[in-house]
């Protein structure tokens, strides 16, 4: 499905189901999630749908106890597929009350309100599992690129980055670019941009396991031309799961991209296909070539994904 499709914000706007994850949304302020991503437990993908007027929005997503997180992000739902200024400031798993949680800090930089659906992918853990935690304090108006490495035996399975919460307010991150690196397979890899005057420390999350059964990565690029909104989905093979995905620019782009990451999200719906959607917006005076990417899973442990439209 491409963006101008607009069969999954159809179908999202379609979708109703029981909500079995507590959520929480804070609007202007910094999420509470613990900066130390310690995961835990069984596979479920929980969501929360808000209607998010202009400013900054946190969410926090929890999985069961026992369940760690994977994957998770925000989608826009509810319209038609087309422009938008929203745009995700962090987006990563981390621990609070003891629970695996997916943590989004998203801006809609638009005069609107849009209709937002936050997400956190959870599984049982598997063989291996573990997290690495690369932080790095990158210097105001500076752009770096981050990444966290799973050790040579295993596969990244999933990741994200957050700003820590004594760094100051996430609104001044720029996120272009949160993806697992699929050209070796073990990093998850960042580009962030400190639009501060003041150093803001992030911390890029690699989560880890031992290959899990009918593991396959995917990708598809996308030129995106610019002041515009690059969207797309990508599915996974029959019979396996997302467990996580993401964005990144292709095509021999360094330096300073001028893109934004708008949209990252797991998508799984009755009778059609399951994938990962993703939406890049180039700020830049050039064309820009946008990956999207997903990591997929044969029938991983404790699985689930629920939905409710607010």
């Amino acid at each position: 499905m491409d963006k101008n499709s607009g069969v999954w914000r159809r179908i999202a706007a379609a979708t109703v189901s029981a909500v079995v994850a507590c959520v929480g949304l804070v609007v202007g302020a910094p999420a509470a999630a613990s900066a130390s991503p310690s995961i835990a437990s069984p596979a479920t993908q929980r969501s929360q749908v808000a209607r998010v007027a202009p400013g900054l929005i946190n969410a926090v997503v929890s999985c069961s106890a026992g369940k760690v997180a994977t994957g998770g992000g925000a989608a826009v739902v509810g319209e038609p597929a087309g422009e938008h200024h929203v745009s995700i400031k962090e987006s990563g798993p981390g621990s609070l009350g003891g629970k695996s949680v997916w943590l989004t800090s998203l801006l809609n930089g638009d005069i609107v309100a849009h209709q937002i659906r936050f997400y956190a992918v959870c599984i049982d853990p598997p063989v291996g599992y573990e997290t690495v935690v690369t932080s790095v304090s990158v210097p105001g108006n500076t752009v770096d690129s981050i990444s966290a490495m799973c050790p040579a035996s295993k596969r990244v399975i999933g990741g994200g980055v957050q700003v820590m919460a004594a760094s100051g307010n996430p609104s001044a991150a720029l996120l272009q670019e949160s993806a697992p690196n699929l050209s070796d397979g073990i990093r998850w890899a960042v580009m962030v941009k400190n639009t501060a005057a003041t150093p803001r420390t992030f911390l890029v999350t690699a989560v880890c396991a031992k290959t899990p059964a009918g593991y396959v990565d995917l990708s598809q690029d996308l030129q995106v031309n610019p002041g515009s909104l690059g969207w797309g989905t990508l599915a996974c093979p029959s019979g396996t799961r997302p467990l996580s995905g993401g964005a990144r620019v292709t095509a021999g782009s360094t330096g300073d991209h001028k893109t934004v990451v708008a949209e990252s999200a797991p998508y799984d719906v009755a009778l059609l296909q399951k994938g990962w959607v993703a939406a890049m917006r180039n700020n830049d005076s050039v064309a820009r070539w946008f990956q999207r990417s997903v990591i997929c899973v044969t029938a991983p442990l404790g699985y689930e994904i629920t939905s409710v439209l607010a």
